[in-house]
């Protein structure tokens, strides 16, 4: 699996920083490049399409407390989600049976006009999205302390050197070298010419595009079958129009 010196020589070869295969950038300019990389992992991590797996997370819950913070120095450690998929309360007992909570936004956090309730299995959960820890609110508050079951996106980890492998299924390589390339064509001096520019940002919206079609939904439809009458033509998700 290749390293993060390899995806940054590969980017600079395609934006036209190095000339050959196996040239490196400068140190001052490696670093930079590391940085680049880092910072669109980061960008990536946040939009589904480029999320390959999901975290599920276990917490013993906090009881009689109506928030509490989860992150890498809450009340609760664990990585910080960076958004919630699904959330359950698991129970006692030797099926361990599953209470899911209902997802609420900023707004249906704020509708509700009774916030503090005690009762031992919440019904819902709203996490305000803080840094560095995000504040988790369950409506009510627990009186047991069951175990908080919750669902996230897994953030795509980042290099801490040039010499880490990056872990992550096929697509990725490729898209983080466009991606990268594209990021570094400002570089350049001089400014590369509009036909290079154009075959680089090309390369990485193409590269975007496969990675984001594996990791997308197919839409749950009752039925996709043809409705229309005479010569109209239909389409459905598999298998495109007919």
């Amino acid at each position: 699996m290749a390293t993060a010196q390899t995806i940054i020589n590969d980017a600079a070869l395609i934006a036209g920083l190095t000339h050959e295969a196996g040239r490196t950038l400068s140190p001052e300019r490696n670093a930079l490049a590391l940085n680049f990389l880092n910072q669109l992992l980061s960008s990536l991590s946040t939009e589904d399409l480029y999320v390959y797996t999901n975290t599920i997370s276990l917490y013993t819950l906090p009881v009689n407390v109506t928030s509490f913070t989860l992150g890498p120095s809450g009340l609760l450690v664990g990585p910080r989600p960076i958004k919630l998929i699904a959330a359950n309360i698991i129970l006692s007992g030797v099926n361990q049976p599953r209470v899911a909570l209902d997802i609420l936004d900023e707004r249906g956090y704020a509708a509700q006009t009774v916030k503090v309730i005690a009762t031992s299995v919440p019904w819902a959960i709203y996490s305000d999205g803080a840094m560095p820890n995000t504040n988790i609110y369950l409506l009510g508050y627990p009186t047991t302390a069951y175990t908080l079951e919750l669902f996230h996106p897994t953030a795509l980890a980042q290099f801490s050197l040039v010499s880490d492998t990056l872990s992550a299924p096929d697509g990725y390589q490729q898209m983080l070298t466009d991606c990268l390339a594209e990021m570094l064509l400002p570089l350049r001096v001089p400014t590369a010419d509009p036909t290079l520019m154009n075959l680089v940002r090309s390369r990485a919206l193409s590269s975007r595009a496969r990675v984001a079609r594996l990791n997308a939904e197919s839409p749950r439809l009752k039925s996709d079958a043809p409705t229309g009458r005479g010569r109209e033509r239909y389409a459905n998700w598999v298998g495109g129009w007919f």
